[in-house]
């Protein structure tokens, strides 16, 4: 992110201004609705086949890029980690009873942590049983060593990846109620508890409600405190007041990461493939997303992938039929509940304000490094690449500029004595070596 360009005092040269170029998105548009969807699937998918052959590596290290910073924190987690490791093997080899574990953690699982904190009156009001259930024989299908058949070949857990979506929610929520409570059980403080959790959306096999495209999700994730943000809208900022939003009908803008479900590890690519596809919307819909997280499940193989402006990351398989991909299964969801924000792909320097009701942007200045917070009026140009430079545009405000006029047709107040009008931020990673006409690569 560069200085901003201000009304009285621009601060970047003419010289060194990003061209001008052709994009699929228009100023003050939020969808590729004139862009015909055949047309634009086309697109992304020649775009994804290039990524994965050119951008694409299998990465060991995954879950410990998500382990907290917070020495504290970290032995916390990992404290927890093996304590719900150790319930879900009790599970896997029959000691423990599934349902009975469900039931006694179900009282717990609406409270949160820090300052992600659920109101529990909201939650038991507006979650039916479905958003909380837990489907025992499916979960233990995941989990447990494959049944051999005549021929000595492992029976298919799944005939259809819609079998799945239920037994991977339940997998999710499981090791989520786990996780709050041996949280809680430790008498966790405000230092060494949870900084979010991670739940799974209600609904399974969805087309969120602001995709651009026809796909549907398989299974979602979403974070704790995410549907309370209002939403970039167009020129306003709208409020979401709505239910929790498990109990709702899902849109990008919410979701944290999308889980990609297939039958066989032999589609692995595809999973692959799907999860690029999405990961478009989250970054056109999210303008505070530095990065993205996927997760896809193929058969009982588990894998984690990271989405970064040049290139994206898989981890190694986590089978979640053997002890060893479980517990690394485990502390993959709980690194998630106790790394920071930053860690799981949100710029810490765009946020929502409650106080004022407006989103914020923090400019630094490259000359003496000083910070001015802006106030976002309005997304002009939001992100529409899976790599390159992700630019955003916004048009913003000081915070003391009463000015919130959005009508063009007073632009001219933009120009009064005291030079307090509206300007524009344009948020963007910095140039990246590269052919600048290879397909997906740059986002000018």
């Amino acid at each position: 992110r560069g200085a901003f360009a201000h009304v009285q005092k621009p601060t970047t040269s003419t010289s060194n201004a990003t061209p001008i170029v052709n994009r699929v998105g228009t100023t003050d548009s939020h969808t590729n609705k004139h862009k015909p969807v055949n047309g634009l699937m086309k697109e992304r998918k020649a775009e994804v086949d290039y990524a994965f052959e050119n951008r694409f590596m299998v990465h060991n290290d995954i879950i410990n890029m998500l382990a907290p910073k917070c020495s504290s924190k970290r032995a916390e987690a990992q404290r927890v980690a093996s304590l719900v490791t150790r319930e879900l093997e009790g599970i896997a080899k029959g000691d423990e009873k599934l349902s009975d574990i469900a039931a006694a953690s179900e009282d717990i699982e609406p409270v949160m942590f820090g300052n992600d904190s659920v109101d529990s009156s909201d939650t038991s009001k507006n979650s039916s049983s479905s958003s909380t259930s837990i489907d025992d024989m499916r979960v233990l299908k995941l989990i447990q060593k494959p049944i051999a058949g005549k021929d000595a070949q492992p029976v298919p857990r799944f005939r259809r990846e819609s079998e799945m979506y239920p037994a991977i929610a339940s997998l999710f929520r499981l090791v989520e109620r786990l996780i709050c409570k041996f949280a809680i059980s430790q008498d966790s403080t405000q230092k060494t508890s949870p900084s979010q959790s991670v739940k799974v959306y209600e609904k399974a096999d969805f087309s969120p409600k602001d995709s651009d495209n026809y796909l549907r999700i398989d299974v979602g994730l979403f974070i704790s405190d995410m549907w309370k943000r209002p939403a970039f809208n167009g020129r306003a900022v709208k409020h979401n007041k709505g239910p929790e939003i498990g109990a709702v009908d899902p849109k990008y803008a919410d979701i944290f990461a999308v889980v990609e479900a297939k039958v066989s590890e032999d589609d692995q690519v595809d999973a692959y493939k799907q999860l690029l596809l999405y990961t478009y919307n989250i970054y056109w819909r999210q303008h505070d997303r530095r990065f993205a997280w996927g997760l896809t499940v193929c058969g009982t193989a588990v894998r984690a992938c990271v989405f970064g402006n040049d290139g994206f990351l898989a981890s190694d398989k986590m089978d979640l039929s053997e002890a060893d991909g479980r517990s690394a299964f485990v502390g993959l969801l709980v690194n998630m509940a106790y790394c920071g924000r930053e860690q799981l792909g949100f710029d810490l320097t765009i946020r929502y304000n409650s106080v004022r009701s407006m989103w914020e942007i923090d400019v630094f200045n490259d000359s003496d490094g000083t910070k001015t917070t802006c106030e976002i009026v309005s997304v002009m140009q939001a992100a529409e690449r899976i790599f390159g430079r992700h630019t955003r545009c916004f048009r913003c405000k000081l915070p003391d500029d009463e000015n919130e006029s959005d009508n063009d047709s007073n632009s001219n107040s933009d120009n009064n004595s005291n030079g307090l009008g509206h300007f524009i931020v344009k948020d963007a990673w910095a140039y990246a070596e590269g052919d600048p006409d290879s397909p997906g690569f740059r986002d000018e």
